[in-house]
C-alpha cells in the first residue's frame, strides 16, 4: 500500500461516505475507517443514544477525539456530516489528510438517510434541514476535491481510488 496521507470522505449525510469508502478502500488496499462506528465503538453505544445521554457537544467532543486518532492511520476515512463544522476537527483535516466532498442534491440525500438514525434530523422542519445543508455546505466546498455523489457507487469508489494513489 505504501505511505499516504489518509483520505477523509465527507458530506452531508446520505452522501454514500461509508459506501463509496468501504468500497475505495478495498479497491486499493488500504484500511477503512468509519468514525461513526469508531465513535459507537469507543462509547459503547450508538450514537442517537450519545445525543440523548450528552448532547451535540458530547458527541463532537469524542468525535474530535476520535478524529485525531483516525487521521494518524494510513486510511481512507468516512467522517459525519457535521464532523468538518467544528473548526479545530476541520484545520486537523485539511493539515493531515486529502478531503473529498461527495456532493448530491438535498432531496435523494434525505431520501437514502434513515431519519430514525440521524439525530441531526430530529424535530427539524425541512426549512431547517435546508438551511443545515445549505451551511455544510459552505465547508464542504472548502474540501480538496468535490465528487457528484449521484454516480454509482463503483465509479465513485474508483474515482477515490485514483485519487488515493494520484
Amino acid at each position: 500500500m505504501g505511505s499516504h496521507r489518509p483520505l477523509v470522505l465527507l458530506g452531508f449525510m446520505g452522501a454514500g461516505k461509508s459506501t463509496v469508502g468501504r468500497r475505495a478502500a478495498e479497491l486499493v488496499g488500504a484500511d477503512f475507517l468509519d468514525l461513526d462506528q469508531l465513535i459507537e465503538g469507543e462509547a459503547g453505544r450508538s450514537i442517537p443514544d450519545i445525543f440523548r445521554a450528552h448532547g451535540e457537544a458530547g458527541f463532537r467532543s469524542r468525535e474530535a477525539a476520535c478524529l485525531r486518532d483516525a487521521l494518524a492511520e494510513d486510511a481512507i476515512v468516512a467522517v459525519g456530516g457535521g464532523t468538518p463544522m467544528d473548526d479545530a476537527s476541520w484545520s486537523l483535516m485539511r493539515e493531515r489528510a486529502l478531503t473529498v466532498w461527495l456532493d448530491a442534491p438535498l432531496g435523494q440525500l434525505l431520501r437514502r438517510a434513515d431519519a430514525e438514525t440521524r439525530p441531526m434530523l430530529h424535530g427539524r422542519s425541512p426549512q431547517e434541514v435546508e438551511e443545515l445543508y445549505r451551511v455544510r455546505a459552505l465547508r464542504y466546498g472548502e474540501a480538496d476535491h468535490r465528487l457528484d455523489g449521484t454516480g454509482a457507487v463503483e465509479d465513485l469508489a474508483r474515482e477515490v481510488a485514483r485519487l488515493w494513489d494520484g
